[in-house]
């Protein structure tokens, strides 16, 4: 009878003692649970708020130059997982209160079950590649905005062939005008987007047509190196996002040395609109615009979306 209870004893001290290792070398899955489900709503917050915050600062044009019929549904998105990730919180607090009265009860009884077999571990990893718009939210970057590499190389000066300018120029002379005065006397001038600007340059027919004619402009100011009174007016035109962005230009050209103006100024013009061809440029034709007075060469202030009516 001894014998077999002492048997009996041992048996249980070696069930338990397996029991009890088996559990130290699997932590249990629900400690591992928790943790990814609060690192997910830690991270779906932080993208949500950067969503936000994005629009409310104007950054989605100003920094990324998206496009701006995606600017609402990017506010919106940023709204909806703000709002799912609440509610997943408010779920996960209850879940893990359930939890842990559930781990008293197991406590009280003097028994506790944990299936380490369905613990597929905790990768913070990919947390970390999650962030990583946010922390450039608030690490403000990018700081320049659009790539002003690319900018500058887009915006290069560029030699231009002798012709149609040098015509008029001449004729100039002869006739007190920038233009044929008989020809362009009385029309109106005629307020031209960028990129009406550039479908114009693209054919001989729309070339003729407005050749002569006064035209207003309005973009940002880039002086021509090695000139005092000629300078570059460009506009930039986003199709989608920054990526597919096209910068779009005018060679203007003053009647006095320029003064008090800066790179990326906002600056309306008037001025006599012909076309001249660029040297070496495979046919492609620069719109060159000349300004008759300085008081056609207004500085003002920029409009809130710059890539809008470009």
């Amino acid at each position: 009878m001894d014998h077999s209870h002492s048997h009996s004893h041992a048996h249980s001290h070696a069930h338990s003692h397996s029991h009890s290792h088996a559990h130290g070398e699997h932590p249990e899955p629900e400690n591992t649970y928790f943790l990814d489900q609060i690192c997910t709503i830690v991270v779906g917050g932080l993208i949500g708020f950067t969503a936000i915050a994005l629009y409310n600062k104007g950054w989605l044009q100003s920094k990324f130059l998206l496009n701006e019929r995606f600017h609402i549904p990017v506010l919106v998105a940023g709204i909806v997982l703000v709002a799912l990730v609440t509610i997943r919180a408010a779920v996960l607090w209850k879940q893990a209160g359930a939890q842990g009265a559930k781990a008293d009860e197991h406590a009280g009884h003097g028994h506790s079950h944990g299936d380490g077999g369905h613990d597929h571990g905790w990768a913070p990893w990919q947390y970390a590649v999650l962030i990583i718009p946010s922390v450039l939210f608030f690490l403000e970057l990018p700081r320049d905005g659009f790539n002003m590499s690319r900018l500058n190389s887009d915006l290069r000066d560029v030699k231009l062939e002798a012709g149609q300018r040098e015509k008029r120029l001449a004729l100039a002379e002869l006739a007190g005008s920038m233009v044929l005065p008989a020809l362009r006397k009385g029309d109106p001038p005629v307020r031209l987007r960028f990129s009406e600007l550039n479908e114009l340059k693209l054919r001989q027919r729309s070339r003729d047509d407005f050749d002569g004619r006064q035209v207003i402009l309005e973009g940002y100011f880039k002086r021509i190196e090695g000139t005092d009174n000629e300078f570059q007016l460009f506009r930039v035109m986003v199709n989608c996002c920054g990526t597919d962005s096209v910068t779009l230009r005018s060679l203007i050209v003053a009647p006095e040395p320029l003064q008090g103006f800066q790179y990326m100024d906002w600056v309306e013009i008037k001025g006599e609109l012909t076309f001249q061809k660029i040297a070496g440029g495979n046919g492609a034709w620069m719109p060159v615009i000349d300004i008759g007075s300085m008081k056609d060469i207004i500085k003002k202030q920029p409009p809130a979306d710059t890539t809008k009516d470009v």
